[in-house]
């Protein structure tokens, strides 16, 4: 047991004996009717003077200020009698409501504030007993923030994280930092994030993710994530061989983890195979009857080597490169310039049809 523990170095465990010494400890804290906290520890060696009580074993349970149930492990903890703080040295456990298990070393806990903090390296894992099918979330960093007033819980530094599912594909994220707040199910990746999957990339500074509810003590699945960049500058995704640039990046995925659909949202742009550029105020990649298209709204532009195509609503199928153009569509393509309602081309052959046509239009190309 190291005399100095970090964090909080008043609590120094005193070189004398004891004053008492109990077997099988256990002790409780509440205001009024509720709890708030409980101590039970294997021995209890308690110095009056100093107002410390050292703990080995210790099991405690923390209330936080909604109600849920915070379960913390350690082999060694040093409480202050007074202020009902307490440390821990060496390796420490904290289980979550939602069946996950933080493992780090020394934490502090601090009564009054109902605060969790750590130094040390934290590693976030399911707790492999209350596992359910499907994905499984895992994370690691340095530093340790939980504040138990509104269930936030925060990773400071040097964050990895991975999601995992059924299949071999996994979700990989890093960034600077972390926060989740249990209670709404969200958590937030800040600074430099990057985002890796064998599917897709992405790269900005902030990553919204959304988890499914679930009922208590069940771990929640992956909804969705939103990815956004500083107020002049674009994020950047890659899926399959698209590029995507936008002010904001959605992903939704399916409860097994799957990609479902995307959304690159706000001054969005998108380089496709074959020298095809789009610009759009919302693009969407979707799958439909198990065929991968895009949608296109608002400001649409569509350049492809031959042609430039604008409107206000779009679909686009990379399978038969076939684009249909809606709401006041036109297309140029130096020898012509046509208008229409609808317009449907293709860029793999030359495929044209025009509804309600107007323009300067070369009917040998229509059908």
């Amino acid at each position: 047991m190291k005399k100095h523990l970090p964090l909080l170095a008043a609590l120094i465990i005193p070189s004398g004996h004891p004053d008492i010494e109990i077997t099988n400890f256990a002790m409780v804290e509440a205001t009024g009717a509720k709890r708030s906290m409980e101590l039970n520890a294997k021995t209890a060696k308690i110095y009056q003077e100093e107002r410390l009580t050292h703990l080995q074993s210790l099991q405690s349970k923390v209330w936080s200020g909604r109600g849920a149930i915070y379960s913390i492990k350690a082999d060694s903890s040093v409480l202050d009698n007074l202020e009902q703080d307490f440390v821990t040295d060496g390796k420490t456990s904290i289980s979550t409501p939602d069946a996950y298990i933080f493992e780090t070393s020394n934490i502090k806990y601090t009564a009054s504030k109902k605060m969790i903090t750590g130094e040390d390296k934290v590693v976030l894992s399911p707790i492999s007993k209350l596992s359910i099918a499907g994905q499984k979330f895992y994370l690691e960093g340095v530093g340790l923030n939980m504040n138990l007033n509104n269930d936030k819980l925060s990773i400071l530094d040097k964050v990895k994280a991975e999601q995992d599912n059924k299949s071999t594909k996994k979700l990989k994220i890093t960034s600077k930092a972390f926060t989740f707040d249990t209670y709404n199910s969200n958590g937030v990746f800040s600074g430099n994030v990057d985002v890796r999957h064998p599917e897709y990339k992405m790269q900005g500074q902030t990553l919204s993710l959304n988890f499914r509810p679930s009922a208590s003590g069940e771990q929640k699945t992956l909804q969705n994530m939103y990815l956004e960049q500083g107020k002049k500058n674009k994020v950047k995704a890659i899926i399959g061989t698209t590029t995507f640039r936008s002010k904001g990046f959605r992903v939704t995925f399916l409860e097994n983890g799957d990609l479902n659909k995307s959304e690159a949202l706000g001054s969005a742009e998108a380089t496709l195979e074959g020298g095809i550029s789009i610009k759009a105020e919302k693009l969407y990649s979707f799958s439909e009857d198990g065929v991968s298209k895009f949608r296109m709204e608002k400001s649409v532009e569509i350049r492809t080597t031959e042609r430039l195509a604008k409107c206000q609503e779009a679909i686009y199928t990379p399978s038969t490169g076939e684009f249909q153009l809606f709401d006041v569509a036109s297309l140029s393509d130096g020898s012509q310039n046509l208008k229409g309602k609808e317009i449907i081309f293709s860029t793999k052959d030359s495929f044209l049809k025009v509804k309600k046509a107007s323009g300067d239009i070369e009917k040998s190309k229509l059908k």
